[in-house]
């Protein structure tokens, strides 16, 4: 239960005024570690939830 609430507070990390985030805003946003955000920004990348450009993610269609 904690990993599927950790990813949904990454998801909701993105909105309109910032579709595009680095993992050090994903992690000041959400309050967690760098690393627990990294894990949950890969595993949503791998399930195709979240895209990423350089060292910025955003969400996918």
């Amino acid at each position: 239960m904690q990993s599927l609430a950790r990813g949904l507070q990454v998801l909701c990390a993105f909105n309109r005024e910032q579709p595009r985030c680095t993992l050090s805003e994903i992690a000041a946003q959400t309050g967690l570690s760098r690393a627990v955000a990294r894990r949950s920004l890969l595993t949503l990348r791998h399930l195709g939830y979240v895209a990423a450009q350089g060292r910025h993610f955003f969400l996918t269609p």
